[in-house]
């Protein structure tokens, strides 16, 4: 039994999550109509047609000369150097790498969540690196949606609450922010839940609550550390197709990390990070 929290104020909420989800611009929400779902194997020749039709195309995110060193008492620690990664719309791409590698530390370096030692990453044709703090917070607000291991929702808050909380950060009216975290709840078949608090989910409703707050803003990048990773077999096989789905339909570009082999073959490409850097690539079974 999932024990239940007083309610906390909004603004309260609001300040301890301005870091994952960005400062709010003064735009307005804008929402793209979705697409009609595609199936997998439509969309891995798309995506493969794309890769080989389209050479000089701008990447959805790309990284160039990426590396993160930490300082401390013990002295220098290289985490890896000289990470380069394009991920193109459309596309879904596995990060593997055994613990401790800094998988996780290059998500949120391409996520702007943390800033590299050394090298750029690109949203499109934009460098985002050089961004000043509260710049990157906005376009990490508006282009990034993240899926993270622990699903950090706020227990004392409900689903539709927990989904609308971005587009609040980003001064979204609350009506409009409910409305949009309600056709998201849709989407990842959870509207009979959406009145329901946090805390009152399963874990594996709570994940899917968790996707559909990455979703609610619109975004144009799917991050994702270990989405699975808190999950049963079954449950976690039922997120990862919810969540090829929702790619599939918005034409994401999605990267996920990864221990599981099968999922990870089920991505276009998989990529793997040893110590140091990315040292070898491959293609996923989604391509074969």
């Amino acid at each position: 039994m999932h024990r239940v929290l007083p309610r906390a104020g909004p603004e309260r909420c609001f300040c301890g999550l301005r870091r994952w989800f960005g400062q709010p611009p003064r735009a307005i929400l804008k929402m793209r109509s979705a697409s009609t779902a595609t199936a997998r194997r439509m969309e891995n020749s798309e995506v493969d047609q794309r890769r080989s039709g389209a050479e000089g195309a701008i990447a959805a995110l790309r990284a160039a000369g990426l590396a993160k060193t930490y300082h401390g008492g013990a002295g220098e620690v290289v985490v890896f150097a000289g990470i380069g990664i394009e991920v193109q719309a459309g596309e879904r791409v596995a990060l593997t790498g055994e613990s401790g590698v800094g998988k996780s530390t290059l998500l949120h370096l391409l996520g702007l969540l943390d800033e590299p030692t050394a090298g750029r990453v690109y949203y499109g044709d934009t460098e985002v690196t050089r961004l000043d703090a509260l710049r990157r917070a906005e376009v990490r607000n508006r282009e990034v949606g993240f899926v993270w291991q622990l699903n950090t929702l706020l227990p004392e808050f409900t689903a539709l609450e927990n989904v609308a909380m971005p587009l609040r950060i980003r001064g979204v009216g609350r009506r409009a922010a409910e409305q949009a975290a309600a056709e998201r709840l849709k989407e990842v078949g959870l509207s009979a839940r959406m009145r329901h608090r946090a805390g009152e989910l399963s874990g594996g409703e709570q994940q899917r609550v968790a996707l559909a707050r990455a979703l609610v803003g619109d975004p144009r990048l799917l991050l994702a550390d270990e989405p699975t990773g808190s999950l049963d077999g079954k449950t976690a096989g039922m997120v990862m197709d919810l969540l090829e789905e929702v790619h599939a339909r918005r034409e994401l570009a999605t990267l996920y990390v990864t221990h599981n082999s099968g999922f990870a073959s089920r991505a276009h490409r998989v990529l793997e990070l040893e110590a140091g850097g990315l040292a070898s690539k491959k293609w996923g079974l989604g391509l074969r």
